[in-house]
């Protein structure tokens, strides 16, 4: 399916299963909370291996999730993120952050040796 513009910050790439992009859902200010409230929380993402969960030197993010309920800001997001996708937000994941760091060669990337990160969010309803 080609990319369709649904309205001015929403495209539909794909009817089935359905997936949209929304520009801008989240302002400045809003990201910013996000930030904050995962700072001081974010932990080394691992891999699930036959007995435990353990860390992999190509798993090289961080991660933590947050209640919907953990500010007035992320309860707005919530409300507003049940409105678009139809559905009540308890039926919804916490959100999840994620810190990812990259760099020229993963296999020799360390904590210390980072060469650019982001903080991304990305949200699944199933």
């Amino acid at each position: 399916m080609e990319p369709k513009k649904i309205s001015e910050n929403v495209t539909m790439y794909s009817a089935n299963p359905v997936v949209y992009v929304v520009s801008n859902f989240l302002s400045d200010q809003e990201c910013a909370a996000f930030v904050e409230l995962g700072k001081g929380k974010m932990e080394r993402a691992t891999v699930i291996t036959d007995s435990e969960h353990e860390v992999h030197a190509s798993r090289t993010n961080d991660y933590c999730w947050l209640e919907h309920s953990a500010s007035d800001i992320v309860h707005e997001v919530s409300k507003r993120f049940s409105v678009l996708v139809q559905m009540p937000i308890n039926n919804a994941e916490q959100f999840q952050l994620v810190l990812r760091f990259y760099c020229e060669t993963p296999a020799t990337l360390t904590r210390k040796s980072q060469k650019k990160s982001e903080i991304s969010g990305v949200v699944a309803v199933g």
